[in-house]
C-alpha cells in the first residue's frame, strides 16, 4: 500500500510541475511499480513460519485449483476424493 501512496504522491508532484502522462500511462505504471514491490518484497522479505501457515489453512479451509485438501505437516492424510472449486 505505501507503493502505491508513494506512486500516487510521485505523479502529484509531476503534476504539480506541469508534467502529465496520460492518466491511461499513469495507470499502467502505477500497476507496474506496486507489482514491482509486491514481487519484491515476497522474494525479500521474511518466510512465514509453517506452523502459522497450517493453523492458518485450518481456520480458513480454502478451496481452489491446486490446493492440497489436507497440506503437509497438517495432521490429516493427503486425499484428493474431495472436490475442488474452479
Amino acid at each position: 500500500m505505501t507503493s502505491s501512496f508513494a506512486i500516487s504522491l510521485a505523479f502529484l508532484c509531476l503534476h504539480r510541475y506541469g508534467i502529465v502522462l496520460g492518466t491511461h500511462r499513469e495507470l499502467l505504471l502505477s500497476v507496474a511499480f506496486t507489482s514491482f514491490c509486491w514481487i519484491l518484497t515476497a522474494f525479500v522479505g521474511p518466510e512465514t513460519d509453517h506452523a502459522t501457515l497450517i493453523s492458518f489453512y485450518k481456520k480458513v479451509h480454502p478451496l481452489g485449483a491446486g490446493l492440497d485438501p489436507h497440506p503437509r505437516g497438517s495432521g490429516r492424510a493427503s486425499s484428493r476424493s474431495r472436490e475442488v472449486c474452479p
